[in-house]
């Protein structure tokens, strides 16, 4: 057994060679230093009772290190010390399923277990694990979506899904709903906001949950689904998806946003429904519309909001107020 350390230092590099292509000072960190710390083996074989039996004996030792050894206090961080357990990576697949990297999985382990030192595992570790079941997953993870999808349907009474791909057999949208999402529609299904804005996913797909209100104010979920872009096309068949698995009630009022694909989807699959579309969107262009002076005047916005968010105005009433707003500012 040698010391790792023990390689003779290379000959320093000229600076011309720093230069070339294939110099990479972050990866040509010297290690070795020459130590001489050694061990040697010998296998013999000794006869007792006419038996030969093995033994090693040492033929050689050197004990002088000429560097600093590894203090001991520092043995759990070294490369043969350091193993993740059982325990540890489960944690780091919990935590890439909610999307939460490595580095964070490490910090919330050390608070976990009081202190890094009671770890046993670096930050590396923790990386390589990562990345291994990024590696792992590869091209299957759409597969193991639906995969875990038909799963709940199995295992759950009333969950439905539905998916489609396209040309390349890629995923391109997905829709689901489970039985506290189908009560919920058949109890408060008659007003429907479809939110299709929510694109901050690693896959850029579009994330479009159907939402209502119920008796107390609360916000209730109808649906969820998944779509690669916003057009005609994915929303049609997501709307259709949506109607069949409500029993093709349609709701009174279907909420938007200003998306101009969702002006042809909406009529041509809610026949009955009236295509509202959502204040929250119309507000959030307001400093676009009016300009970022205006929107900030503090006596404009308590006035707008004063008129548009007002139940109790009768139609007349609004046309007047908000003549006056746009006669003053």
């Amino acid at each position: 057994f040698r010391d790792s350390k023990q390689a003779v230092l290379p000959p320093p590099v000229e600076e011309d060679e720093k230069k070339g292509k294939g110099y990479d000072p972050k990866k040509t960190k010297i290690t070795r230093i020459g130590c001489k710390a050694k061990i040697y083996f010998k296998l013999i074989f000794k006869t007792i009772e006419k038996v030969q039996v093995p033994f090693f004996v040492v033929s050689l030792f050197h004990a002088s290190h000429n560097h600093l050894l590894y203090p001991l206090k520092y043995k759990e961080f070294q490369k043969k010390s350091r193993k993740l357990t059982l325990h540890q990576k489960q944690k780091i697949v919990d935590h890439c399923k909610i999307n939460i990297g490595p580095t964070t999985s490490f910090r919330a382990y050390k608070e976990y277990v009081n202190g890094y030192q009671n770890i046993g595992a670096s930050l590396t570790d923790f990386k390589n694990f990562g990345r291994e079941i990024k590696c792992f997953i590869g091209q299957q993870d759409a597969q193991m979506f639906i995969n875990q999808l038909q799963q709940l349907s199995e295992t759950r009474e009333g969950f439905y899904y539905a998916f489609d791909v396209d040309a390349d057999q890629c995923l391109c949208r997905v829709f689901w709903a489970d039985a506290e999402a189908r009560r919920n529609y058949s109890l408060y299904g008659e007003v429907v906001t479809f939110d299709p804005t929510y694109s901050t996913n690693r896959y850029n797909m579009i994330f479009s949950p159907f939402t209502g209100v119920d008796h107390h104010k609360k916000s209730v979920t109808f649906g969820a689904s998944l779509m690669s872009r916003e057009n005609d096309l994915n929303f049609n068949w997501i709307f259709e998806k949506f109607l069949d698995v409500m029993g093709g009630k349609e709701p009174h009022c279907f909420f938007t946003d200003q998306c101009p694909a969702m002006k042809i989807a909406v009529p041509a699959v809610f026949k009955t429904a009236a295509h509202q579309l959502c204040m929250w969107h119309i507000m959030q262009k307001l400093p676009e519309k009016v300009g970022p002076t205006v929107a900030k005047e503090i006596d404009f916005v308590t006035r707008l909001n004063s008129v548009v968010w007002d139940c109790d105005l009768e139609p007349s009433d609004f046309e007047e107020r908000w003549s006056g707003l746009i006669s003053e500012f």
